[in-house]
């Protein structure tokens, strides 16, 4: 009866455990492919709510001399410049929904190990003599 009552016991346990963690790994499979569509998009840098351009070259005319503007200046030729930071941090968060993934699937458990046998020490350059 006491084996019977312990079964059922575990069971009750361990059954609302695992869909709990059923329900965990999809929340982080979801977070996973939110991540990712951040890591797969261009991001633009933005400084003062304005986007940051560089210079890359002139615009030319078909005679190869340079296009001005009325005021007499070269027209630039500008390209936006990318942000590494968003895909940084994304990084870090696949880092961290990694962690939480092996933690609740049990990957980080400790691995218990036995070592035994006999260690036997020998020291190099004396003889029997010396000691």
């Amino acid at each position: 009866m006491h084996e019977a009552y312990k079964r059922v016991l575990e069971r009750t346990i361990e059954e609302p455990a695992a869909d709990a963690r059923k329900r965990k790994l999809e929340d982080l499979d979801f977070a996973q492919r939110q991540i990712l569509d951040v890591l797969e998009r261009q991001h633009i840098t933005v400084s003062h709510g304005r986007v940051v351009r560089r210079l890359v070259g002139y615009e030319t005319e078909d005679d190869g001399s340079y296009s001005l503007a009325p005021d007499g200046k070269r027209i630039g030729i500008y390209e936006d410049v990318l942000d590494d930071g968003p895909i940084l941090q994304s990084v870090d968060r696949l880092v961290k929904l990694s962690e939480s993934r092996r933690k609740l699937l049990g990957l980080d458990a400790a691995t218990k190990m036995e070592v035994s046998g006999d260690v036997t020490y020998t020291v190099v350059g004396l003889s029997d003599d010396d000691h």
